[in-house]
């Protein structure tokens, strides 16, 4: 292995470069880059990085925009190593070039997570993969896992062998979990063999009626109390049957108990001696058939789920690297690899200890036989900590043996000299190849940090060792009490830091010092020490699902109250809320006192029209605004989730309009116990000066000035040994599970648990930059702690600690230890308040349709909040003259209009369940639909669907996936005269118009387009009206509902929709022509529409010019921005 040169390492072949903590791999991986770029003329398109979190792959794209364009703007002066020898290579104008062009085309750049970069190569390579042009991604199967394994379970309710299975896993959720490992993975998993017990069986029918006697003698020799007695009795009289029926179920049942109670777990009876005989293998036997049996419903189900995607035609994020890797290695695998190889000639892989296998066989089989391609594979096997989410360090291992060159970075930028100095000898020890296993050496790095001023009158090592004795030693688990101690020495120890410690002339903050820890018991010890001590922190890792919480039980409580006031049990629970925090006392002083009564009424039907006018976000911040008084404790806490969950029910009330309903989706969100999506986790209420305390696992890639390991010594792996393990072949790196372990799976697996534990301590030592304290403590578990393997010590001695070099030891009685508090000196508390010296746009605003003609009074108009999308006739609701049928009879008003709109967001034309519209339709508006039934509904909606449109077709003719629904767009204004908009709306319309407000088009244009559709190769603009012109077909002809449309200003609107349509596909169709793809725009009044003729509808092109005029008035182009229901 080569000390790494940036300026020399080829720029070809397969590299495997190990870059130990804090050595810099996004620095490498930016120079590398620059010289793929400027040396081979690789576009930023060719160039495939590849990262492991979405949040790396966006640092790496503003580091990669920073770096280039520090590049070029230096390149002249540059001493950069790198730049320096480029410039020897290239004139400075071709490197501007390329420079200017890479900078140009950066967000083309290949920068992916490995499920992004398999989605792409599917997607652009479909025709050689073999999939489906139609496939939807969806980022979790687990619902369809879950319908599966609820099949199994009900297929084999009559099968005597799954009683057995049903009485340990008795919901399909629990064996789902249990059998995770199995039905999520693609590693070999193992089979028990069995046996026929038939001869085992003869044997104790041969001997039974010997036995009996004994059974019975034996009962009453132990005098056992009444239920045992009772048991063994039952289970005689089940033994009993066996024998008469020659039956081996009540055997291979109740055997293992019968005989345990006989023998009271203290010695064999020579009575019982053949019967006990038989029971080990029966044992074994019994068991291996119930997990084969577990395993064929593990097979039934993965079938089960793949045969549902495949009817979907849907993948999830593990479905895209399978189906990646079987393409690479099917008859078109070749084909498919070169095309890939062409696409994308260099990678570079971070974070590469994180591979799996499917993930590394992918990029050997593009790039491990094309020698003139690049393959850079970057990290560190010391940090590969992930193997329960799939990372596999024998991946890396693999890679190591095939890769053709070998390199390593020696300088550590991260910590300081004496940090270095210190874990250097932890790590390297007296057998430095053994510490990680595998033949994962460890190499000594050097720091690049100046020395740094580390004022502290305690003359602390910058690794320190603290070794904590307790009177008593705790000889099991982790001691609370012990625990207690240690924690409480760190709280002192952080109030000596702070109070005292300098760095660099800077006092130690808070917010410099991390605890590192692996359990939320851990830090839940650690957090209560330190607000004991007055100090505050977060605990990072925190993974609670927000609707889980107390304060979004609180918040249904309240909105349920608001409404629904007049119920006095949801009135006054409201009331009672912590929104509102009514006590007992005024509770009862309420119900007695009819004019506070009244007001605190009339206030929720206040809030209750807010709601329903202005959104609930809008209600909800009024009430914390005027009403809400958070506790001291945990205030930020309190504060943060209800915020949290104020916008998580606002995003969700645009999908579902009606307040019933979201309150019904509310409840459902706080029942869901399988899994938490990511936008419901908890949020941080802030870290900025706080004591962090985060696990391990998720301090890699961090750091902190100052790191705490306060439970190292101890080690928490429980002593039973798991139902499943998983362990590797030592000979070709294969991945195995098995359920039924001998000793040498034992021992591997074992093995590959403790590596991994010690490259968790590895990881976790090193964060710190300038000081690290590592507690040594005699748990009873500390001989198998990671702590104790990677310094090869076989018991607890202090002396072990002193022994080693560059670190220091500070022996602690824990029982002497006293409380300490700390208060923030008032030096430490002046804030700093920045002054604002820019310039606030006064006239830039959130613009729409709507707000563009407000003041435009028609008869008929019918516009709405420019917050929402634009809604036909929004007065109240009104019935219309009596008509037999439905379309005319459906009362006037926005309600009858979101009805409407809600029913076709959804419905699939081509297949559309009548039947689920009108279901839905009842739930959200159920006034409107008691006046209707469903067979006039699904009349009236098939008669719109089947309707003949001007260009050709009908609704019904389109597929889910040549529509998009409900597309949300904005774009920029940049000051335009309103008047040029008004005299473009006068020449198009060729009559008078004027905007009413607004001199200046400035901030965003906003709205919703209903449909957007393609046909024949042309993309149309759609959108619904229910607005009531008569109560006949006729009173729909075209010439009526064109009046109407320029009645209502309906052509502003499609203007502006015309134009979010035009950007969008200028940006997203290759080859775009407005002439060739732009059809036109339709508004459908769908109380007019039928199958008859073309009445309801009204249909108008917008010509190239005229878009490109609308174009130049709103400046420059930008990409339509859609959201939620889109089909692309």
């Amino acid at each position: 292995m080569q000390e790494l040169t940036l300026t020399q390492i080829p720029l070809h072949g397969t590299h495997l470069i190990e870059a130990s903590a804090g050595t810099g791999k996004t620095y490498s991986i930016l120079r590398i880059y620059l010289r793929l770029l400027l040396q081979q003329k690789h576009s930023v398109h060719q160039i495939l990085v590849m990262t492991f979190t979405n949040a790396a792959t966006a640092e790496l794209r503003n580091r990669l925009s920073e770096f280039l364009r520090e590049i070029r703007a230096e390149w002249q002066t540059s001493t950069e190593p790198v730049v320096m020898e480029l410039r020897k290579e290239l004139p400075s104008a071709e490197a501007d070039l390329l420079l200017k062009q890479a900078i140009l085309h950066l967000d083309e750049a290949s920068i992916f997570t490995i499920h992004g970069f398999c989605k792409r190569a599917l997607g652009e390579q479909a025709f050689l993969s073999g999939v489906s042009f139609n496939l939807q991604l969806e980022g979790d199967s687990s619902e369809l896992i879950i319908q599966a394994a609820q099949d199994w379970y009900r297929n084999n309710i009559d099968n005597d062998a799954f009683a057995e299975l049903y009485n340990q896993w008795p919901t399909p959720e629990g064996f789902v979990s249990h059998w995770k490992l199995a039905l999520t993975t693609s590693d070999d998993v193992q089979r028990p063999q069995t046996a026929d017990i038939s001869p085992l069986w003869q044997d104790f029918l041969a001997h039974w009626e010997g036995e009996r006697e004994a059974f019975v003698k034996l009962n009453i020799e132990a005098k056992l109390k009444q239920d045992r007695l009772d048991k063994n009795h039952e289970d005689l009289a089940w033994l009993d049957a066996a024998y008469q029926q020659h039956s081996t179920e009540p055997l291979q049942h109740l055997l293992s108990d019968v005989v345990k109670r006989c023998f009271d777990g203290k010695k064999k009876q020579a009575e019982l001696a053949h019967t006990a005989a038989l029971l080990p293998a029966l044992q074994s036997n019994r068991k291996a058939e119930l997990i084969n049996f577990a395993l064929d419903g593990v097979e039934f189900i993965r079938q089960r789920v793949s045969n549902e995607k495949d009817r979907l035609e849907r993948l999830d994020f593990n479905d895209l690297i399978i189906q990646l890797s079987q393409s690479l290695q099917a008859a078109n695998g070749d084909a498919l690899g070169k095309a890939l190889l062409e696409t994308y000639p260099a990678v570079l892989v971070d974070e590469f200890q994180d591979t799996d296998p499917d993930q590394y066989a992918i990029l050997n089989r593009i790039y491990g036989n094309a020698p003139s391609a690049f393959m850079c594979l970057i990290g560190d096997p010391k940090q590969a900590i992930y193997s329960f989410r799939g990372g596999d360090v024998f991946a890396y291992l693999k890679a190591k043996e095939q890769a053709h060159y070998h390199w390593w970075m020696n300088t550590n930028y991260r910590s300081a000299q004496g940090v270095v100095d210190g874990y250097n000898q932890i790590f390297i020890g007296k057998n430095a190849a053994e510490t990680f296993g595998f033949g994962i050496g460890y190499q000594a790095v050097q720091a690049a940090k100046e020395a740094i001023s580390f004022s502290d009158d305690s003359q602390r090592a910058a690794v320190q060792w603290v070794a904590l004795s307790p009177t008593e030693v705790p000889s099991r688990g982790l001691n609370k009490a012990f625990c207690e101690q240690i924690a409480r020495w760190c709280s002192n120890e952080i109030i000596q830091l702070i109070s005292a410690v300098t760095a660099n002339g800077q006092a130690v903050k808070p917010g410099d010092i991390a605890l590192l820890v692996r359990s939320h018991t851990e830090a839940t010890l650690l957090q209560n020490a330190l607000t004991a001590a007055g100090l505050s922190s977060v605990f990072l890792s925190a993974r609670a699902n927000v609707f889980h919480s107390d304060e979004a039980r609180q918040l249904y409580q309240l909105l349920s109250g608001i409404w629904k006031y007049e119920n006095d049990r949801l009135f006054i629970a409201a009331l009672a809320s912590n929104w509102l925090q009514l006590s007992v006392t005024e509770l009862d002083e309420l119900q007695h006192d009819e004019f506070r009564w009244v007001h605190w009424q009339s206030q929720f039907e206040d809030w209750r029209n807010q709601w329903q006018r202005n959104g609930l976000m809008s209600m909800l911040l009024d009430i914390l605004q005027l009403h809400f008084k958070p506790s001291a404790a945990d205030a930020n806490r309190q504060l943060t989730n209800m915020l949290h969950l104020a916008e998580l029910l606002q995003k969700e009330s645009t999908r579902l309009r009606k307040a019933d309903a979201l309150l019904h989706w509310f409840a459902l969100a706080m029942d869901e116990q399988h899994g938490t999506p990511e936008e419901n986790t908890l949020r941080l209420e802030s870290d900025d000066e706080l004591i962090k305390i985060i696990t391990m696992h998720g301090s890699k890639g961090l750091e902190y000035p100052v790191v705490f390991l306060p439970f190292v010594a101890y080690h928490g792996s429980s002593t039973k040994t798991p139902a499943v393990l998983r362990y590797h072949s030592r000979q070709d790196f294969s991945a195995h599970q098995s359920y039924l372990h001998n000793s040498d799976i034992l021992r591997l697996a074992n093995e590959e648990d403790e590596a991994e534990r010690i490259r968790l301590f590895y990881v976790a030592a090193t964060r710190a930059k300038l000081r690290l304290y590592i507690c040594a403590a005699p748990f009873g578990s500390f001989k198998n702690s990671a702590l104790a393997r990677t310094l090869k010590l076989d018991k607890f001695s202090t002396g072990s600690f002193a022994e080693i070099e560059n670190t220091g030891l500070l022996q602690v009685n824990t029982d002497a230890l006293q409380d300490a508090s700390w208060q923030p000196t008032e030096s430490r508390q002046q804030p700093h308040i920045a002054e604002f010296t820019g310039r606030i746009e006064r006239d830039w605003w959130l613009s729409s349709f709507s707000a563009l003609t407000r003041h435009i009074s028609h008869s008929n108009q019918s516009l709405s909040s420019h917050s929402q999308p634009d809604r036909d006739e929004d007065q109240p609701s009104e019935l219309p003259a009596e008509s037999d049928q439905l379309r005319f009879r459906l009362a006037k008003g926005a309600e009858a209009g979101n009805l409407l709109h809600d029913a076709f967001e959804v419905l699939d034309f081509q297949s559309p369940d009548f039947a689920k519209a009108y279901e839905n339709s009842q739930t959200r508006y159920p006034s409107l639909t008691e006046s209707f039934a469903a067979a006039e509904f699904s009349q009236w909606l098939n008669e719109i669907l089947n309707a003949p449109l001007p260009r050709g077709g009908k609704l019904a003719d389109l597929p889910m996936e040549k529509t998009l629904r409900e597309a949300e767009f904005y774009f920029p204004m940049q000051g335009q005269q309103a008047d040029a908009l008004a005299a473009f709306i006068r020449k198009h319309r060729n009559a008078d118009y004027y905007l009413p407000e607004r001199n200046r088009l400035k901030g965003m244009m906003h709205g919703f387009i209903d449909l957007i559709f393609e046909h024949d190769g042309r993309f149309y603009v759609a959108d619904y009206k229910s607005t009531f012109l008569g109560t006949r077909l006729d009173d729909y002809h075209p010439a009526a509902v064109t009046l109407s449309v320029f009645h209502s200003s309906y052509d502003v609107q499609y203007l502006i929709y015309s134009l979010a349509l035009h950007r969008y596909l200028k940006t997203r169709l290759p080859g775009y022509n407005p002439e060739q793809h732009f059809g036109g725009v339709y508004y459908l009044y769908l109380r007019g529409m039928n199958t008859d003729n073309s009445n309801g509808i009204y249909f108008t092109g917008v010509s190239q010019s005229e878009l490109d005029a609308l174009d130049a008035i709103f400046s420059e182009p930008q990409p339509l921005n859609q959201r939620g229901a889109a089909h692309e």
